[in-house]
């Protein structure tokens, strides 16, 4: 996951698959936002600070944190 910290799109490395599912939480746990992707997610709308962004897909689950500026 590259930039980190982000201001405007956060872009996925190494996908196992072509598309995968995403959610993202703020500190506190609560899902801000979610969706499906290919590579790229924008975290435009976000306020600033630390998230972490579950990424799903057919035969893979990850967790990881990012900043946003």
């Amino acid at each position: 996951m590259f930039p980190n910290p982000a201001s405007d799109v956060l872009y996925l490395k190494n996908l196992p698959s072509q598309t995968a599912e995403y959610a993202i939480f703020n500190v506190m746990g609560q899902q801000v936002k979610k969706g499906s992707t290919n590579g790229a997610v924008s975290v435009a709308g976000l306020g600033s600070g630390l998230y972490l962004m579950q990424i799903e897909g057919e035969n893979f689950r990850n967790t990881a944190k990012f900043i946003v500026e």
